[in-house]
């Protein structure tokens, strides 16, 4: 935002501490989440280089009834991967596994909020001279477009 870092989450219906499996876990829609973050993402982002360009297929993914947190972040990590032109299949699991199959990289433990410390290259965001690293994909697409997947790329290389 203008003024700091504005955290949206979504809220789900019994509260956040919940213990359970992640695909039933519902969304708290008698809340108007939705309109809130589609406003604060318009209110920080509508000056950014790309946000046009992204803005009327992420409002209507956005702006869908979802009634689980897991339809959710399937389409909303659908739409981040086409429009990094990323080549994905997601395919869901039968079960939980306590280490990954030996042709995948388990990032489970490596990729949380309290980690994202990474020395990633600076790029031009919106909120002015000092760069805000670990924003979003959002933040990524909107100030570079086309040019997201490359700084991923990069990104990639510094495992």
């Amino acid at each position: 935002g203008a003024n700091k870092i504005i955290n949206l989450s979504v809220p789900i219906v019994g509260g956040r501490d919940q213990r359970g499996y992640t695909n039933h876990i519902c969304i708290d829609n008698s809340q108007n989440w939705q309109v809130q973050h589609w406003r604060t993402l318009v209110s920080s982002y509508s000056k950014s280089p790309f946000f046009a360009h992204y803005a009327a297929s992420l409002k209507t993914v956005l702006f869908q009834p979802y009634t689980l947190l897991w339809q959710l972040d399937v389409a909303t990590l659908n739409w981040s991967l086409q429009q990094l032109k990323i080549p994905y299949t997601i395919t869901n699991t039968t079960g939980f596994y306590t280490t990954a199959p030996p042709d995948c990289m388990d990032l489970r433990n490596c990729i949380t909020p309290s980690k994202m410390g990474w020395a990633l290259p600076h790029y031009q965001q919106v909120f002015g001279n000092t760069f805000i690293p670990n924003l979003s994909v959002l933040d990524l697409l909107f100030n570079l477009g086309g040019q997201a997947n490359h700084y991923l790329d990069a990104a990639v290389d510094l495992f």
